[in-house]
């Protein structure tokens, strides 16, 4: 019964994701309007991401596996590398060159610890005689 009522409230979440995760972008995406050049850039970036992310994390809710839970961890690397890059537009000469390389080290690292997170996770499950 109590599994029944956690998967129903996981359904409702997801569901809930749906409308509103698409209202808040259009009211995110409003904002960015008003915005000139790279800071309206930058706010597109930050609105996409915080949709993006909102979908893993329901996805993933539902889901309750490792991989939902490890495309959730990439989804939040690279909402934040998406909005680095932009950010970097803002810097001149080799600064921009460094911003761009240390976005993607983030990415990179980013990734490799939700993949990371993931293998633990299985290897876990495998010990623990539920999976395999």
């Amino acid at each position: 019964m109590l599994v029944r009522q956690r998967t129903d409230a996981i359904r409702v979440s997801r569901l809930s994701w749906k409308s509103k995760g698409k209202g808040t972008l259009r009211i995110d995406n409003d904002v960015c309007s008003s915005l000139k050049a790279n800071a309206k850039d930058i706010c597109v970036a930050e609105a996409k991401g915080k949709e993006n992310i909102a979908k893993a994390d329901a996805e993933a809710a539902y889901e309750n596996t490792p991989e939902a839970r490890q495309k959730a961890r990439v989804a939040h690397a690279q909402a934040k590398y998406n909005v680095a890059i932009e950010k970097c537009d803002d810097l001149v000469g080799s600064r921009t060159e460094v911003c761009v390389k240390e976005a993607k080290a983030e990415l990179i690292k980013g990734k490799a610890n939700a993949n990371l997170d993931r293998v633990a996770s299985d290897t876990g499950r495998d010990a623990d005689g539920e999976a395999g």
